[in-house]
């Protein structure tokens, strides 16, 4: 059953499986949240129970598993249920899409209804928006939409407006825990569950994103480590380093955000206030930097300095100082 195999969400998905069971589900549903938090593997429950040839109530929320309509989705090959990636540029355009929404205006071949599921929704451009709205617009009998996105504000309104819309919270560190347990080959070489757990901010995309990268990760953490024990020439190295290569550079910002945010929980545990601000700091200024670089278009040389350079500041354990307050790189002149 696919219920057993998801991990939190538990008040949404109860809330899901009354709905489910009382027969007015509507044709077009979109979830969103966080990426890593399981949004994809509750669409594929929600159309596991649609598509059950012996859902009748709520107790059969998942799909029975026993029908020949479980067995196919199980294995992959249920000619009622299609799936679209709004990532995958390629094989997500406005023609495969309109090939996609042909096939299912045909009668379905497999008990009464017809599930599309369309992750990272948000990915698809306007003109491909727009033939999915067509779509769910005037929907083919017994068919359901079901519209996965990290971000849906980048969808036209006109298309949330025809979604019920459900959101999906990130995940406690007990239930990331609980999760890389029972899925050993997720944590990184080095970390334990609990440890690994630490650094995924309530989803697994950032395990995933450190589990990949460790080589990075490793250089990273000690020139951190090095400029904020108080080496500006590292962090003019480091500026340098990072702002040369641009293509990687988000990843690499991604993995500063993860070490600061994983100091600055150390730092609240020994309870030292002044290095709380210069890690809190950092965690900011990470964020706002990719904005600058990437949405502003400001010269990554000059944003990275001013980032490493507020880390190599002395530390003070008076942050309510004036002659202490951070350095914010909201304040940056253009």
């Amino acid at each position: 059953m696919a219920e057993q195999q998801i991990i939190g969400h538990q008040i949404q998905r109860k809330a899901l499986r009354k709905l489910l069971g009382s027969g007015r589900f509507p044709s077009a549903v979109m979830l969103s949240g966080t990426a890593g938090i399981g949004k994809r593997l509750i669409a594929k429950e929600i159309a596991k129970s649609l598509l059950c040839e012996g859902v009748g109530n709520e107790q059969n929320y998942g799909g029975c598993g026993h029908c020949p309509s479980c067995h196919l989705l199980t294995a992959g090959n249920h000619p009622d249920f299609f799936q679209a990636e709004g990532s995958d540029k390629e094989n997500c355009d406005v023609e495969s899409l309109r090939q996609l929404l042909n096939r299912l205006t045909l009668k379905a071949y497999h008990g009464k209804h017809k599930v599309l599921l369309i992750n990272d929704a948000d990915c698809i451009n306007q003109q491909g928006a727009n033939t999915i709205l067509k779509a769910i617009e005037e929907p083919p009998s017994g068919t359901y939409f079901l519209l996965v996105a990290t971000n849906p504000s980048r969808l036209p309104s006109t298309v949330l407006s025809r979604c019920q819309r459900w959101h999906f919270d990130t995940l406690s560190s007990s239930e990331v825990t609980e999760l890389l347990e029972r899925n050993p080959t997720f944590v990184p070489n080095g970390l334990t569950p609990v440890e690994a757990a630490r650094f995924a901010d309530g989803s697994l995309s950032s395990i995933e994103q450190l589990a990949t990268n460790m080589e990075i990760w490793h250089e990273i953490s000690v020139a951190l480590f090095e400029i904020a024990s108080g080496d500006p020439a590292r962090a003019l190295v480091l500026a340098k380093n990072l702002s040369s290569d641009k293509e990687s550079l988000k990843l690499k910002l991604d993995l500063i955000r993860l070490y600061a945010r994983e100091q600055l929980l150390n730092a609240v545990q020994s309870e030292d206030a002044g290095v709380q601000l210069s890690w809190s700091t950092l965690l900011h200024n990470a964020i706002v930097a990719q904005q600058l670089i990437f949405d502003r278009h400001l010269g990554a040389g000059y944003v990275l300095n001013n980032l490493f350079l507020s880390l190599a500041s002395p530390k003070t354990t008076a942050p309510a100082s004036s002659n202490a307050r951070p350095f914010l790189l909201d304040e940056i002149s253009i």
